[in-house]
């Protein structure tokens, strides 16, 4: 686990400050070293965050002629199987037990192909001299983030925003599309970013840049025609494929812990870690009296006892959101309205006082219909929701995440434009639902909200406190498994998420399937009224979004002199808050601590 960062050379030459410059806004991501490689061409660099053979995992990894050279950010879990291919078969040597050390021998051996022999999380840089390119690829499921901007002829690319606009190279011009999206969705979905000039590597793709010019290509597109299996196979073949990735993320020379909310994802995932590795830290919130959260404290003490854990417990009487707040925008880097930041930021933070890896129980639901829109939906009652509220989730997974208050958008933000992304958003599903509406739904959570919310707030928040997030349940074995379930198997009556119950039921009881689910988001509507007088209202009433004609003052003022609002009225501060806090950091230069 680390941060990469780079840049070539074809059409400009950069003083090395350039790089450092980029090095210097990773240093939470890899608190314990750092490597360069430069040349006339190419400058690339890392911070490691050390987790496999600590003392010779420094990168860059090269090839014997060093005509290959690369770098990672995340892990290799198969690097064992592929390193004996590579010395059985091409008469490769290694000198480390560091998983990135034969990417450079799988790329001389199957080029860009590499990507798709590796089981892993991963953002990864290499340099291909003889043929005088950049190739820039990205993990299936898009874990790890990987960012890229044009400047007059050359490329620039960073695991993070911040290290790309450190350079000075390239424009913050925001971004109306994304802009839009944030409002519409609460989160944006990639390619588009937040700035008009930065873009994200599409996950399952991988990226190609010489003096030719760039171009992408997908490597990963799992099928979604359906098993013709019993469901008692599909048990057992889920099973197999959940040890491996269980093993496979155990595989590391730090400790390893886990996130354990009391939840059926995170419990499946400690009881099957905890009984293959002594002693195994499991991390929970226990959120007491504070409104709006549901406390599952005895579901995972319970677990804990069961498997012998060591349950470290945070205790939350209070949060202090006002001191946080501005520094988790700060490394989220782009606006996102999801309170759930504020609680996995909580849980890294108190896990790394012990553990440098962690393992995260998301993708349960999407994979395994967690969630209520995972059921058919009235083609009739859908049409006239769409007339009426201009909802209609039969016909648009779009509009399952669009905001239900998004009319006012437009009078409120001068630049927002209606449904910017809705065509590429809704393409997947539209093609399967007539086929299986359910699965649709599911493939499209996988495809978005999983990806551009989910994981991409676990990756932000875990590197905030130099941790590994590591995502059993998303081995792209098991992804393209679930893909081909039929979503008859997936649903129940009298249980949520059956086929993951049958899976793990003789390490998890069927309750914890069947009682209440309690989610991993965060009662904003109570911390808005607790600091609005003393800090959000002052923040807003001096709004720099309104001084750069990116809110309407009229809107605003009636926003704030609203003192009884309804949740869409809650959201809506909160996205704006949001909105306010970000644009003071990144496009005013302002640092978390001059927030307030």
């Amino acid at each position: 686990m680390c941060g990469i960062y780079g840049y070539t050379q074809f059409q400009n030459k950069f003083p090395d400050s350039v790089l450092s410059a980029m090095e210097s806004q990773q240093i939470h991501r890899g608190p314990d070293g750092a490597g360069v490689y430069t040349d006339e061409t190419y400058a690339i660099g890392m911070r490691r965050l050390s987790i496999l053979d600590l003392a010779n995992g420094n990168q860059p990894f090269s090839n014997e002629d060093g005509s290959i050279i690369a770098i990672c950010n995340g892990e290799l879990y198969n690097f064992k199987e592929l390193k004996k291919e590579l010395s059985e078969k091409h008469g490769y040597t290694f000198k480390t037990t560091n998983d990135v050390e034969m990417l450079p021998a799988l790329y001389e051996v199957y080029g860009s192909d590499c990507f798709s022999k590796i089981n892993g999380m991963f953002a990864i840089a290499i340099i291909d001299k003889k043929r005088g390119k950049l190739v820039l690829g990205r993990d299936r499921m898009g874990i790890k983030p990987l960012y890229y901007a044009m400047s007059a002829g050359d490329i620039f690319f960073a695991s993070e925003l911040k290290s790309i606009l450190n350079t000075g190279k390239v424009s913050r011009e925001i971004d109306h599309v994304g802009m839009s999206s944030y409002l519409d969705l609460n989160w944006i979905p990639r390619p588009t970013t937040i700035f008009k000039n930065i873009k994200m590597v599409r996950s399952g793709h991988y990226l190609t840049y010489s003096e030719s010019g760039v171009e992408e290509t997908s490597y990963w597109n799992p099928s979604t025609e359906p098993l013709d299996w019993s469901k008692e196979e599909f048990v057992q073949e889920y099973r197999k494929r959940l040890d491996r990735s269980i093993d496979y993320r155990l595989l590391s020379d730090v400790p390893v812990g886990a996130f354990l909310s009391g939840g059926a994802d995170s419990s499946a995932i400690c009881a099957l870690a905890g009984s293959r590795r002594e002693p195994f830290n499991a991390y929970h919130i226990r959120w007491n009296d504070i409104q709006g959260k549901m406390d599952e404290y005895e579901f995972a003490k319970e677990l804990a006892n069961r498997y012998n854990l060591n349950l470290q417990v945070r205790e939350v009487t209070s949060i202090d959101v006002i001191g946080m707040l501005p520094k988790l925008i700060y490394h989220m880097e782009e606006p996102i309205g999801d309170g759930a930041l504020i609680p996995t930021y909580l849980l890294s933070e108190i896990s790394k006082k012990e553990d440098t890896v962690i393992l995260s129980g998301a993708g349960g639901d999407e994979l395994f219909a967690g969630y209520r829109h995972h059921r058919n939906y009235s083609p009739v009652k859908s049409l006239v929701s769409k007339a009426v509220n201009g909802i209609g989730l039969y016909y648009s997974y779009y509009d399952k995440y669009r905001r239900r208050y998004f009319k006012e958008f437009k009078s409120t933000f001068p630049h927002y434009q209606s449904k910017p992304q809705q065509k590429e958003v809704d393409a997947l599903f539209k093609a399967q639902k007539h086929s299986d509406f359910p699965n649709a739904m599911m493939r499209s959570d996988v495809q978005w909200y999983l990806q551009d919310d989910i994981l991409f707030l676990t990756d932000k928040m875990s590197m905030a406190a130099s941790i590994e997030c590591r995502v059993p349940l998303l081995d792209h074995t098991l992804v393209e498994l679930s893909l081909q379930t039929p979503s008859e198997f997936k649903l129940s009556s009298e249980m949520k998420k059956p086929l993951l119950y049958e899976a793990t039921k003789d390490v998890i009881s069927e309750d914890y399937f069947t009682r209440k689910k309690e989610g991993f988001g965060f009662p904003i509507w109570y911390f808005i009224d607790t600091f609005r007088d003393e800090y959000f209202d002052k923040l807003l009433r001096n709004s720099r979004l309104q001084m750069a004609g990116y809110i309407d003052s009229a809107r605003l003022s009636t926003l704030l002199q609203k003192r009884k609002m309804s949740m869409h009225e809650y959201n809506l501060y909160w996205q704006t808050l949001i909105f306010e806090i970000w644009w003071r950091l990144f496009i005013e230069g302002d640092s978390p601590e001059e927030i307030w």
